[in-house]
């Protein structure tokens, strides 16, 4: 990665191997760095307050509550990140429920990784700019919270 980092993103997955991926992918992004991970739900909560990410890139099945509680604790902070489910169980009613619960944005693991890395570059551009517009700019990205039905 070169250049100022401007978009700061949390991973929080119970899986290393993703964990190391999404890390790899990330440090190949243009203003975009991984300032934490978290194996489970506690510690995302805990990281999202310390960290301050811009983004938060969040599986659903994790020990210690899973992903669904990380929505509902970074809704009650009211704490303006871009919350990005990435799960292996990509059913219309996980999309529902992730959507009702305050995320974003909803991608399979299986297929939509390099979707991904596409919404990060898009929020690192909008954000260098401006980086606390970050969370505003997910407004110009088409198909915000759905991105993944047309696939």
């Amino acid at each position: 990665m070169s250049g100022e980092s401007n978009l700061k993103v949390l991973i929080a997955d119970d899986s290393e191997p993703v964990r190391d991926r999404l890390r790899s992918m990330i440090s190949e992004l243009e203003g975009v760095e991984v300032v934490g991970e978290a194996a489970n739900a506690l510690g995302a909560v805990a990281m999202m307050k310390v960290m301050k990410p811009n983004v938060a890139i969040i599986d659903l099945r994790m020990p210690e509550g899973g992903g669904l509680e990380v929505l509902r604790q970074s809704r009650k902070q009211e704490s303006g990140i871009v919350k990005v489910v990435l799960t292996n169980y990509s059913f219309p009613q996980y999309r529902q429920h992730c959507v009702s619960e305050g995320a974003d944005f909803f991608f399979d693991k299986s297929g939509d990784v390099s979707k991904v890395a596409e919404l990060l570059s898009r929020l690192a551009m909008v954000g260098r700019n401006d980086p606390s517009e970050t969370s505003q700019g997910t407004q110009q990205i088409p198909n915000r919270r759905t991105m993944t039905e047309d696939s």
